[in-house]
């Protein structure tokens, strides 16, 4: 599973969909051979070994920060502080692309009129 890391183009809801699969696939091979009173503890662990390789597998260094910080329980609550913060992120580079481009534009505005 911890081969797996979110290719830097993914986005998070994709990274959600694989490690959910990796850990269904995990979980179902350690059950193969356990005895019953070993199964609530190696579904703990399967969730917890899910749950570490989801936060370290994120691309953004700030958001496995946050994540972490959170200390969030179960996946749910990881994967959507995760989603939230690549939102938040998306939105502030586009905020501040925008601004470039309205500067560069009225700057180059500014030219033509000295210009012209």
């Amino acid at each position: 599973m911890r081969a797996s890391y979110l290719k830097l183009v993914e986005k998070i809801a994709e990274w959600i969909q694989r490690i959910q699969a990796l850990g269904s696939q995990f979980r179902e091979s350690a059950l193969l051979n356990c005895s019953d009173g070993a199964r609530e503890s190696i579904l703990d662990l399967s969730d917890r070994l899910r749950n570490i390789c989801f936060v370290q597998g994120l691309a953004s260094d700030r958001i496995q920060t946050i994540v972490r910080s959170r200390n969030c329980r179960n996946l749910d609550e990881i994967a959507g502080t995760a989603l939230v913060e690549e939102s938040a992120i998306t939105s502030k580079q586009d905020r501040y692309r925008a601004e470039w481009a309205t500067r560069a534009t009225n700057a180059m505005l500014g030219r033509k009129e000295r210009d012209g």
